[in-house]
């Protein structure tokens, strides 16, 4: 593999994620696209691998990416094994293994899809108890008949 490592980004939890820029390159001036060597604040990327190996090589803590199974090659070249991981885009083709993508924008529709169908379910759902509640559904015989969905 012919590739180099430029940075990692990590999440504990929703709103807690960082990005640890290693190797990102300058414009060039000329000579070459990238002649001008690395752009600042970049952070020594022996040190930083250094500092993330117990944490990588944990089996105690879960690791979870997606296409881990690159990354894994990179940290390899590296000489860090990662254990103790699983890869979104591994599950979701063991999933849904019919559907035609399985990229990180695919899946990210598809999330937001499904949570835009479970809103308007639960707003259909609140609709009819709000009717109920309303007597708007009563049919003369004084009972109350829930509203058939949409």
């Amino acid at each position: 593999m012919q590739a180099e490592m430029c940075g990692i980004a990590l999440a504990l939890g929703p709103n807690d994620a960082c990005y640890i820029p290693l190797s990102h390159k300058q414009s060039g001036d000329g000579s070459g696209l990238f002649a001008a060597g690395l752009a600042p604040d970049q952070i020594n990327a022996s040190d930083a691998l250094d500092a993330l190996r117990p944490l990588l090589e944990s089996r105690g803590i879960l690791k979870i990416g997606f296409n881990i199974k690159f990354n894994a090659v990179m940290f390899a070249q590296a000489g860090i094994t990662i254990r103790n991981h699983d890869d979104a885009q591994l599950m979701s083709y063991a999933l849904d293994a019919g559907r035609n993508a399985h990229g990180l924008d695919a899946l990210r529709l598809n999330v937001a899809r499904s949570r835009h169908h479970e809103l308007r379910r639960v707003d259909r759902q609140r609709q009819g108890q709000a009717h109920l509640r309303s007597g708007r559904d009563r049919q003369g015989d004084g009972r109350i008949r829930p509203r058939t969905p949409m």
